[in-house]
C-alpha cells in the first residue's frame, strides 16, 4: 500500500510520538527532501509554543 501524506499529518504524528503507527501499518516510509525539512520546522514550532497552547 502506498501513503502520501502532506507534511502537517507527519507533525501531528512526531508530536505524539506515534510515527511508529506508518512503520506498522505501511512498512517502508518514502518523505521527500522538501516534506522532510517542512516536518522539521514545524515540530521546532510546536515544541517552541508556550504549554497547553496545542498540546
Amino acid at each position: 500500500m502506498i501513503l502520501i501524506a502532506d507534511a502537517s499529518a507527519l507533525i501531528v504524528l512526531a508530536c505524539c510520538d506515534s510515527l511508529e503507527l506508518l512503520e506498522a501499518l505501511f512498512g517502508n516510509i518514502l518523505v521527500p527532501t522538501t516534506v522532510f525539512y517542512k516536518i522539521e520546522l514545524g515540530i521546532k514550532f510546536v515544541t517552541a509554543l508556550p504549554t497547553g497552547v496545542v498540546r
